[in-house]
């Protein structure tokens, strides 16, 4: 039942006569107040009809008034056998509005109260992240790649229901942890490129996605080139002399074949990298190669530890050539796999 204007309160015109019932006691009180502005949530008061020695009095009609926009929600007009008649209130407006209640056969014995409905903020929503964590793992049904995907709901870490997509295809309905986290993992015997989607399950309409690529599978030792090196007379020559041009990657082992013979001093530094530049060992500068085994003078093995070209790449090891001429040779460099 909706509320409606009570034409005899707060103004009493002739028309309204006073009754013997003027002597009774409404009473308000707000139960809840301070509601968004949204249309279902709600205000609440209530009202208690007493008698003039304190008695609840059953099963009378108030009437009721409210100002502003707000919609009241009343279940019945009459009080209950406690004198009690609880009324609602929504509103679309963000305003303060006032509430009147008064008794039908008396309309002088009344109550109001004061109402507040606050503006409506943004409504929490989820949001969903991804970023890939491994990629270009190879094609052979075993390596994998993986995507975390992150997911929050009004901006905290939440648990919830993702569905996975690789390429296109449904993979499997997933839970993310309690921190908001889900890692997928995905493994190819085909190379390419594959777009790996999740949706948030409870809102399809949020998502992220990543491309992964699997590469071909690679038949080693790959035979990555040879280079001409110069060596100049009385010279520590680092590894980096012999590798310069190729690209390493973190993992693999490489074998450097056909070094020139003849070297008066080949030695180490320790646990720390040899810096051609400045013909010294660095303490700063850490090995990005492990050395494996020198087969004779003339060829070596290292496993590479960090990724990256030649040139910028460093070892233990130092060349000291002191003949009487500068000489020059070509390298042949391999890489062996991953081990």
């Amino acid at each position: 039942m909706m509320g409606k204007e009570n034409k005899c309160y707060p103004v009493i015109p002739p028309e309204c006569p006073v009754s013997p019932l003027a002597n009774y006691v409404l009473s308000s009180q707000i139960v809840a107040n301070n509601a968004p502005a949204d249309g279902a949530s709600f205000n609440g008061v209530r009202f208690t009809l007493s008698s003039p020695v304190n008695f609840q009095v059953a099963n009378q009609q108030l009437e009721f008034f409210v100002s502003g926009s707000a919609a009241l929600i009343i279940p019945t007009p009459y009080t209950n056998n406690n004198g009690v008649l609880d009324v609602a209130a929504t509103n679309t407006e963000p305003e303060t509005v006032q509430l009147f209640a008064s008794l039908s056969a008396d309309p002088t014995v009344s109550a109001n109260s004061l109402l507040t409905f606050i503006p409506t903020g943004p409504q929490p929503t989820y949001e969903l992240t991804s970023r890939r964590i491994v990629n270009d793992a190879y094609a052979n049904g075993t390596s994998i790649n993986q995507v975390e995907f992150y997911l929050t709901y009004g901006g905290a870490s939440v648990s919830g229901q993702l569905r996975l997509y690789f390429n296109g295809s449904f993979t499997e309905l997933v839970t993310t942890a309690p921190n908001g986290l889900y890692i997928a993992s995905f493994s190819s015997t085909e190379p390419g490129s594959f777009v790996v989607r999740a949706e948030v399950e409870s809102n399809r309409s949020v998502f992220a996605s990543e491309t992964v690529t699997f590469i071909p599978v690679a038949s080693y030792p790959i035979y990555l080139g040879s280079l001409l090196v110069v060596i100049p007379l009385n010279f520590y020559m680092g590894i980096e002399s012999l590798i310069s041009p190729f690209e390493f990657i973190a993992g693999h082992t490489y074998r450097i074949e056909n070094i020139a013979t003849g070297w008066s001093t080949i030695n180490y530094c320790s646990n720390y990298a040899f810096e051609q530049s400045n013909q010294a060992c660095s303490a700063s500068r850490i090995p990005d190669f492990i050395m494996l085994l020198q087969t004779g003078i003339n060829q070596v093995h290292v496993r590479a530890s960090n990724s990256g070209q030649g040139v910028d790449l460093r070892a233990t090891v130092r060349y000291y050539w002191n003949r009487p001429t500068v000489t020059q040779f070509v390298v042949q460099v391999y890489d062996d796999g991953p081990d």
